[in-house]
């Protein structure tokens, strides 16, 4: 291909597949999102590797499995990067992120001309400090170490008045963190990079952007725009994101559930706020020339739990409200397409290879999604209890892994931890509400098999290791 088309993809994290219009959500929470979809090839069945984004990323950037390469604490020592295949044909290649997860301190800087992280890692601890500094990280660690647990005792016993206390500190205050870049933020750097790169027309770019709007704490739309006060509710139902059904005493349960309509509808406001950031994006994307002849990718790199299954984010589960997500490409030349059978992110960097004509790397264990239907679908996360900081990705035994497959039909988890397993029927039963373990023998066996052969042919390989 002479002329490569420009290469713009769009990752949201904690995205749901089913919280889209044009994959059946009946609010109109996505218009712009469900408009692009009109025009472009949209795979129904998409799923992320893992529920989280060190466990999915190295899917979508490297067409490998998290746990390959001694996991997710050093994504880029061993393992080849989208970003460098396309630099290495000609594009220039450019990253725009705020979240820590996709820093350099991870690895992810590979194969970028322009990496953009605006999140600085050291602000938030990851950098190593002097004596001094030390001795007062470890006092406020201590401090903290206690209040928690003091306020995690307060929450469980007294959760209306937990809550109440602090809103009113926050009404006194008038002060809220929030620790998410906008995508208006994101969206401007973009602009900026693009203005200033888009003179020379022989060189395509690839450029990605990952947005952490939709992500937990949960805001309303009109505190971004208009810096209002939140009401008692919206406080609220934006606090409990942070509590867990499954380490909650039954009354924090139940105000839980009082309140999650609330958040429910705080995350969909999320879910508003970057579509109307993204069509803003869109527009500047049309004036500057670059639309029609660019491929345009939107997906997510896992969803959101929303206590489906007694978790308020996404992290050790591995239920498909976590793993089906969106995913839109946009070909130019080329119109509408439904693609109804299952598809891996894990094929994706090789299908931006194939559309723009340059070979994938022999790294890449994924294959072009348009061409390749596969019958089994294989999902990894893990979690160390021992771990002080880490804990979801510093990995040393099996025992801390969490795996799953799943087929048309059947969904298989395995739990290291624990060593339950748990079987769905997924025609029967799409919620993953009912395991049925105990009755299909048969269909157990066959799964466990299916996983024991993927462990052969992708060998975890521990970062101590």
């Amino acid at each position: 291909m002479e002329n490569k088309p420009n290469i713009i993809l769009l990752t949201v994290d904690s995205l749901r597949a089913d919280h889209l219009g044009f994959l059946g959500y009946q609010k109109a929470v996505s218009p712009n999102i469900d408009k692009l979809a009109q025009e472009s090839a949209v795979f129904k069945e998409a799923y992320a590797v893992g529920p989280h984004s060190p466990y999915s990323f190295p899917a979508i950037f490297t067409s490998t499995y998290p746990l390959d390469y001694k996991g997710p604490m050093d994504v880029g020592s061993s393992r080849v990067f989208l970003s460098e295949v396309l630099k290495n044909n000609g594009y220039l290649t450019a990253t725009f992120h705020a979240t820590v997860r996709l820093s350099s301190f991870f690895g992810y800087d590979k194969g970028w001309d322009f990496f953009y992280d605006l999140e600085d890692p050291s602000e938030i601890g990851f950098k190593k400090k002097g004596a001094s500094g030390k001795i007062k990280k470890k006092i406020k660690t201590v401090l903290r170490s206690y209040l928690y647990r003091f306020g995690l005792i307060w929450v469980n016993i007294f959760p209306s008045t937990f809550f109440l206390s602090r809103y009113l500190i926050y009404r006194l205050t008038k002060k809220i963190k929030n620790p998410n870049v906008d995508a208006f933020t994101l969206n401007k750097a973009a602009k900026e990079f693009i203005s200033s790169h888009n003179k020379n027309k022989n060189q395509p770019i690839f450029l990605h952007i990952h947005y952490m709007d939709v992500h937990g704490p949960f805001f309303p739309l009109d505190y971004y725009l208009k810096k209002r006060i939140l009401s008692r509710s919206e406080f609220i139902g934006k606090s409990i994101a942070a509590f867990s059904l499954n380490d909650s005493s039954f009354l924090l349960k139940r105000y839980i559930k009082d309140h999650l309509k609330k958040t429910l509808e705080l995350y969909d406001d999320g879910i508003k706020y970057l579509d109307s950031q993204i069509s803003d994006f869109f527009d500047f994307l049309k004036k500057e020339n670059i639309w029609d002849n660019a491929i345009i990718i939107f997906t997510a790199d896992h969803g959101e739990e929303l206590w489906d299954h007694g978790e308020p984010a996404h992290g050790r589960n591995l239920y498909n409200e976590l793993l089906h997500i969106p995913l839109i490409i946009k070909i130019p030349g080329k119109g509408a397409e439904i693609i109804s059978h299952k598809v891996s992110l894990r094929g994706l960097a090789p299908t931006i290879c194939d559309l723009v004509g340059v070979g994938g790397d022999p790294a890449f264990k994924g294959k072009n999604l348009f061409k390749v239907s596969r019958k089994i679908f294989f999902h990894q996360t893990a979690y160390n209890e021992t771990k002080k900081v880490f804990k979801d990705i510093d990995i040393d035994n099996e025992s801390q892994c969490f795996l799953a497959c799943q087929t048309n039909k059947y969904k298989y988890i395995f739990r290291g931890d624990s060593g339950k397993e748990e079987l769905y029927d997924l025609e029967i039963d799409p919620k993953e509400k009912n395991n049925i373990a105990d009755r299909e023998k048969a269909i157990l066996l066959e799964m466990r098999k299916a996983i024991y052969r993927f462990k052969e042919k992708n060998p975890i390989i521990f970062h101590n290791n």
